[in-house]
């Protein structure tokens, strides 16, 4: 087959972002096994330029926009130390992704896979005799509604749900990465096709780690430090949660990774106790140190791959519902869940003192990641769905 891939974020090799990981090693499956992969993308944060030819020997063909940021984006990225929004794209930039797209498909496609709900505004691009796929990712307005505080912050995310809902109608098949997010759109979209592809996961890599190698007392939080979702997640878990835990262990130490952590974060390592690391290119090491790993997200959506990546470590996790919600993992069982700051506290603190309570959660964890998220097979069943679109598309009946 021969695929297009649109994407709002450049994938690479060593990308940071658990989203761009997924979306690499997904073009380098179906290249593997003899598909003819193309990719537009956009390279929106500073250094993404660095790594496009890291990108090229995975791609027949590779085109890269970078979008121009008005004075104002300019200033507020400033202010907060990094690029949150790569999405307010210019005439200029938006105009050339659809270039791209349009002279590709001159050429001959099979179908084109935009990624994440940013590009569906591209599909417009597509010509009508080629198959279209939105790869949701994540069903944004789904974090947006359990974040609304406000009844503005609420219309908001009604109207958001209504723009992206009128998208997904757009396409020949959606995707999801959770059936949970699967449901959602099924219950608003029930005439679509909507399929779930489990992401990329870490799982060979985290295999190996055992149980001897934790760190006694040491707490992991790891995610994207210039996502505003994880930093509400870690600031609440150290507001409401972190004091009750230390009172309880005072050798608890809180280590919180991953890349471009925002000000607010930096300053929580006045403590003493609390390490952020920035970010980490293995992070095979701070879960093999790891005691206990939290996933106190409050407002993301779809399916978190820091506790998938806990799980497969063999390192027990104490989650919200939210952050369980993509993952499903029975609570109990395979994870601890909470979402009451005492109760989420209380989870912490028996994992950290109860080895057999420990030793349960992390099997029935890393059992459960292993029998779900099996790459191989899942790039087989996405195969499965682009031949069952094409023939639709093409009118062949198989």
């Amino acid at each position: 087959m021969k695929i297009l891939f649109v994407s709002c974020l450049l994938p690479y090799p060593t990308v940071a972002h658990a989203g761009g990981a997924d979306l690499f090693h997904l073009i380098a499956s179906l290249g593997e096994r003899g598909h003819d992969t193309h990719l537009v993308s956009l390279a929106p944060y500073p250094g993404d330029l660095a790594h496009v030819d890291d990108m090229r020997p995975y791609c027949r063909s590779l085109e890269v926009v970078v979008p121009a940021l008005t004075w104002k984006l300019k200033w507020h990225n400033l202010w907060r130390g990094l690029f949150t929004d790569p999405l307010h794209l210019g005439r200029r930039a938006q105009g050339e992704m659809r270039a791209h797209i349009r002279r590709l498909a001159a050429d001959g496609l099979d179908l084109i896979q935009f990624e994440w709900t940013e590009t569906g505004r591209f599909v417009d691009a597509a010509p009508a005799g080629v198959v279209t796929i939105l790869d949701e990712v994540d069903v944004s307005f789904r974090s947006r509604l359990r974040a609304a505080r406000s009844d503005w912050a609420r219309w908001q995310a009604y109207r958001a749900r209504r723009q992206e809902l009128a998208l997904c109608r757009r396409f020949d098949l959606v995707l999801t990465r959770s059936a949970s997010d699967r449901d959602v759109l099924l219950q608003a979209l029930p005439e679509s096709s909507v399929e779930v592809l489990q992401p990329w996961t870490h799982l060979d890599r985290f295999r190996g780690i055992r149980a001897d190698e934790c760190q006694p007392g040491t707490i992991l939080f790891v995610g994207a430090m210039d996502r505003d979702e994880n930093c509400e997640a870690v600031l609440w878990f150290h507001r409401h949660c972190w004091p009750l835990i230390r009172f309880r262990e005072p050798r608890a130490r809180l280590e919180i990774v991953g890349a471009s952590p925002q000000p607010r974060i930096q300053r929580l390592a006045r403590d003493a106790a609390i390490t952020v690391t920035g970010y980490v290119p293995n992070l095979r090491q701070p879960y093999a140190r790891c005691h206990v790993a939290v996933a106190p997200i409050l407002s993301g959506g779809g399916v978190m791959n820091k506790v998938i990546d806990a799980m497969a470590a063999g390192r027990p996790v104490v989650s919200t519902t939210a952050g369980n919600d993509g993952v499903a993992a029975l609570p109990g069982q395979a994870v601890l869940v909470a979402d009451d700051p005492e109760a989420f506290a209380g989870h912490v603190v028996d994992l950290l003192r109860d080895d057999p309570l420990w030793k349960r959660i992390a099997q029935g964890g890393r059992a459960h990641i292993q029998e779900i998220y099996d790459w191989e097979q899942n790039v087989s069943y996405l195969e499965t769905l682009y031949q069952q679109q094409i023939r639709r598309k093409t009118g062949i009946v198989a």
